[in-house]
């Protein structure tokens, strides 16, 4: 049995990994080391239903870090710190909101510390584990239809109105593509990119710098094309994910939602 410790109760860590983890425990609770999960936010009030600490130190006393899986949930640029500071007293379990890194500098401070300290580090990519994406593998690996000569992933999802109140992405490249990227690396292996575009998020009364549509073209190894494009000013959400072969099918799945749905 495993204790869980959530390091950042913002959005991700309280929205997401919290109710997660509820119905995680509720569908196999032999997993889960009795006691309510720890939670620590230097920038939060206490939550409900979470044994809050001030400190990973004293975190130690209540998940004892041989048997405890930290979720890391703090914004991207405070990675390499925390993890640092979580591996001192022991702890070495660990899963990471995406992106693990803003940038190669960071990254490169993450791979310091996994050389020194040897921490196992997921990076959560939920959309590998789809049914969807399982679909697209294993046509992939069986070639149903063909090699595969391209993958299109759009992914549309209105956040202006969060970006501007808590702001903590620094770019809209940080948001959704992770996600979809993971998908198609998964599909078509490693790659270089070929271009890439930003824009801003523009209103009548705000601008907010990199956090508007983003757009990743990759040439992989193999020959795929890929294209990955994500509208955040969008006034509504939908999502397809499309591919092309030599025998010419394109699967897609799409999923909008209209006008009317308030934005986020």
């Amino acid at each position: 049995m495993l204790h869980t410790f959530v390091v950042g109760l913002g959005r991700s860590g309280e929205g997401l990994h919290l109710p997660s983890l509820a119905t995680a425990r509720a569908q196999d609770p032999a997993l889960f080391a009795p006691g309510p999960v720890v939670g620590f936010d230097p920038f939060r009030d206490p939550v409900e239903g979470v044994l809050t600490v001030d400190s990973p130190e004293e975190a130690v006393r209540h998940a004892p870090p041989a048997s405890t899986v930290v979720h890391l949930c703090t914004p991207p640029r405070l990675r390499s710190g925390p993890l640092e500071r979580l591996a001192r007293p022991g702890y070495r379990r660990f899963i990471v909101e995406k992106p693990l890194a803003p940038d190669l500098v960071g990254l490169a401070a993450v791979a310091r510390l996994r050389r020194r300290w040897g921490p196992d580090i997921t990076v959560t990519t939920q959309w590998l584990d789809s049914a969807l994406t399982r679909r697209l593998r294993a046509a992939r690996r069986g070639r149903i239809f063909g090699e595969l000569r391209s993958v299109t992933v759009l992914k549309h999802k209105p956040r202006f109105t969060r970006t501007e109140r808590v702001p903590g992405r620094p770019t809209a490249f940080d948001v959704e593509l992770p996600h979809a990227l993971a998908v198609v690396v998964s599909l078509a292996g490693g790659a270089d990119i070929a271009s890439a575009a930003l824009e801003d998020t523009v209103t009548d009364r705000i601008r907010l710098p990199r956090m508007g549509r983003a757009r990743l073209d990759s040439a992989h190894h193999c020959g795929v094309r890929s294209r990955i494009d994500s509208d955040l000013p969008r006034p509504y959400a939908s999502a397809a994910s499309r591919w092309s072969s030599t025998a010419s099918w394109s699967p897609a799945t799409t999923r909008a939602a209209g006008p009317t749905t308030p934005p986020s």
